[in-house]
């Protein structure tokens, strides 16, 4: 199976700033999204002993672009703390959320001009734009108690790192699923047991260009080397993507459904 979006990585992660200015204005955000330069990259370009070097992005984007019973009051501690740990961070969410930032700002004591400054609410895309605009983000944050599942699975098509609370879904957690899926490097890397692992963990693999830490996930040192390491850890993600989506999973799932049906007629 032909993996496109490897061989689209680089231009889906390294947006050049007159494409994001356009896609920006597509999507009808073009005045708040350009104040804050959201996503717009330094794609400069140099030569270092031979080597081609793209400068990083200027913001760190958070998504987690759910409808508003997702979007739990328990939940509004990563919001708040995400804000707190990174300065150039950018937490995307869901414009009917509007509602619930007086509760953001009382119960997590924080400050409005902050909340304005670090987060971005966004109407309702046609699904091809919402995919151009999750490409771009840095972290998807899975919300609890009410987890994702669609919108996780579309996060790991994109080839875009997962956080995980495993102790606080009440629900099915498809996104634990879809990340035991991958492989165990990926279970250690995003699936946390506490609110602090959970926002140091996102704001760990937001930063990961700015400021190398650790990683369970197995990097390509040429990938990193020439193109950085967030660039070879969303490749990472894209080459292992075929455990979730690939033939083999596909023809397990028809195989495990026929059984079903043949079991009960």
């Amino acid at each position: 199976m032909h993996d496109e979006y490897v061989d689209a990585l680089s231009t889906a992660y390294f947006t050049p700033c007159m494409e994001m200015d356009e896609l920006i204005k597509k999507v009808g955000l073009s005045r708040k999204l350009k104040a804050r330069h959201v996503g717009c990259l330094d794609d400069v370009e140099a030569h270092l002993h031979g080597k081609h070097i793209r400068i990083g992005k200027s913001v760190n984007i958070y998504t987690a672009i759910q409808i508003p019973k997702k979007m739990h009051p328990s939940f509004d501690i990563v919001i708040a703390g995400i804000i707190r740990k990174d300065p150039f961070a950018r937490i995307i969410l869901d414009r009917r959320y509007q509602s619930f930032i007086p509760r953001l700002i009382e119960r997590q004591q924080i400050s409005k001009e902050l909340v304005d400054k670090h987060v971005i609410l966004v109407p309702r895309l046609p699904h091809y734009d919402y995919q151009q605009l999750m490409s771009l983000t840095s972290v998807f944050l899975n919300t609890f108690p009410f987890g994702a599942g669609i919108t996780s699975s579309e996060a790991i098509a994109l080839c875009i790192p997962l956080v995980i609370h495993s102790n606080m879904s009440s629900v099915m957690n498809l996104a634990l699923a879809q990340t035991r899926a991958l492989g165990e490097e990926f279970v250690e890397e995003w699936v946390v047991d506490s609110f602090e692992d959970y926002i140091d963990t996102a704001v760990r693999i937001a930063n990961m260009d700015r400021v190398p830490a650790p990683t369970h996930v197995r990097l390509n040192p040429q990938d990193e080397e020439k193109q950085g390491r967030m660039f070879a850890y969303r490749k990472a993600i894209c080459e292992a993507r075929h455990k979730l989506f690939g033939d083999e999973v596909l023809h397990e799932v028809t195989h495990e459904w026929a059984s079903f049906f043949k079991a009960i007629i």
